[in-house]
């Protein structure tokens, strides 16, 4: 009892000790937080002044990339002219703007302070049509349908139909599927045919049809017979069309052909004779 004793004064002098310490660290606490309040305060009444200051007017904006665009449209999409303050410019919600556009694919926004604004522009490029039911529109690498293709725009490129498909989406690139995949293996083929061969160039590609089976028919500007060319390795049925149009052009044959199977076998291709 008399150690027990003893003990108590020494315990309620911790106890003590260790409640001086924490009020004292709330205090700190409490201080280190009343400063970065006032620090934001302030910076907070800094930036709204100089995001109203005529130091930071735009001065000069440079647009680079416009193709189909125009540098008019481009102010005007992104609602930022020569009185704009370079500082309180959202360039989040510019590039939000811009990219709104059906033909602009990706937005560049850099600020050069104190007075320039550099928009770079990354349009979209057409490589082929798809015949929907409104009309035409333009495809991308990628298979997105982003523009009706309306005279007197360029309308020279591959035209990609479909049998009992209906692409009523002009955003195919959210799409998955087996509809998505008959798109690649279209567009697969007209990028084989952009590469440049003479025999079968992009220019002389009139149409590729898909069929709900999921064969692709080919047909040409200048000879336009159906071309099967199935499913599948794209890249291997190219090079051997490649080959029989090469011999059917030297030898001044094609016009005898009713249709040509490129998916008759393997290494082997069936050219069918007109009756």
């Amino acid at each position: 009892m008399k150690n027990l004793k003893q003990l108590r004064p020494s315990s309620q002098k911790d106890v003590g000790r260790f409640a001086g310490m924490g009020r004292r660290l709330l205090v700190v606490v409490s201080a280190f937080f009343l400063f970065f309040v006032v620090l934001a305060v302030i910076g907070s009444l800094l930036c709204s002044s100089l995001a109203k200051s005529d130091f930071f007017l735009i001065s000069e904006i440079r647009i680079n990339g416009c193709r189909m665009t125009t540098k008019r449209q481009i102010l005007d999409l992104a609602g930022i002219d020569v009185h704009s303050n370079l500082l309180a410019l959202d360039v989040g919600e510019v590039k939000k703007k811009l990219e709104s556009h059906e033909w602009i694919e990706r937005v560049v926004v850099r600020r050069d302070f104190p007075n320039l604004l550099l928009i770079t522009v990354r349009e979209r490029i057409q490589v082929a049509l798809i015949n929907l039911a409104e009309g035409l529109y333009y495809l991308d690498r990628n298979g997105i349908c982003f523009a009706p293709a309306l005279p007197p725009e360029d309308l020279d490129f591959p035209v990609i139909s479909a049998d009992n498909i209906i692409f009523n989406d002009c955003n195919g690139s959210k799409e998955t599927g087996r509809k998505n995949q008959l798109m690649r293996e279209a567009l697969g083929f007209i990028r084989l045919a952009g590469r440049g061969n003479t025999v079968l160039p992009r220019q002389n590609i009139s149409e590729i049809h898909l069929y709900d089976n999921g064969d692709l028919v080919l047909f040409l500007m200048d000879h336009p017979v159906p071309i099967y060319l199935g499913q599948g390795n794209m890249t291997a049925k190219y090079n051997k069309l490649v080959r029989v149009l090469s011999w059917l052009y030297r030898k001044d044959r094609f016009n005898s052909i009713a249709a040509i199977k490129v998916d008759y076998m393997e290494k082997k291709v069936l050219a069918m004779l007109r009756k």
